[in-house]
């Protein structure tokens, strides 16, 4: 199969991915791509409904392979997982991932980008955060959430050692490392 060739992005538009759906999780992962505006400054017109994907690039090696209009793209095994995880068995999504949606083989286009990230970000349905690999440590992050729920539930809050502990190994996690990530994603959080 030939290598996925990226077409020119009109001027303020985004790229965005069609995540097919399959019944098979085993299934090779496919999707399309396509050209979206972003809203204009009175925040008419954009894109329609789609959810953006905040996560940890992982190592720069990109061994797995994912189809995207009949070519491959080549994406790093964390991206791999996740959109494994994030596709349904039966409806397609509509994602923005910054790995697949900018061509990152074309500094211009990259840099011209990721100066409309907190927009992409601010626009999005739903932002997703992937914390999780597929080595079973994602149990581990939904031990931290639920003691963090927990936490912010109780009247006056306590702390036993092992949610410390659990709170702890989450918010150790790459993800929260990336600032300029996390404040984006914030922003986006706190304007829905």
């Amino acid at each position: 199969m030939q290598r996925y060739r990226y077409s020119p992005l009109p001027l303020n538009h985004i790229r965005l991915l069609r995540l097919l759906p399959h019944k098979d999780k085993n299934a090779p992962i496919q999707g399309k791509i396509l050209a979206c505006p972003l809203p204009d400054d009175d925040g008419e017109g954009g894109c329609s409904l789609y959810e953006a994907l905040s996560y940890v690039w992982g190592s720069p090696v990109k061994p797995c392979r994912i189809q995207l209009d009949d070519a491959e793209l080549s994406v790093t095994e964390n991206l791999h997982c996740a959109l494994g995880r994030l596709r349904d068995r039966w409806v397609e999504r509509i994602l923005w991932i910054d790995a697949i949606c900018i061509n990152q083989d074309d500094v211009r286009e990259r840099n011209h980008q990721v100066s409309f990230m907190a927009q992409v970000y601010a626009t999005a349905s739903r932002v997703l955060v992937w914390l999780g690999d597929c080595d079973g440590s994602e149990v581990g992050a939904q031990a931290g959430l639920e003691h963090l729920r927990a936490i912010a539930a109780a009247p006056a809050p306590t702390s036993p050692p092992e949610m410390s502990a659990a709170v702890h190994a989450l918010l150790s996690r790459e993800w929260f490392e990336r600032i300029w990530v996390s404040i984006s994603t914030l922003a986006s959080f706190s304007s829905h």
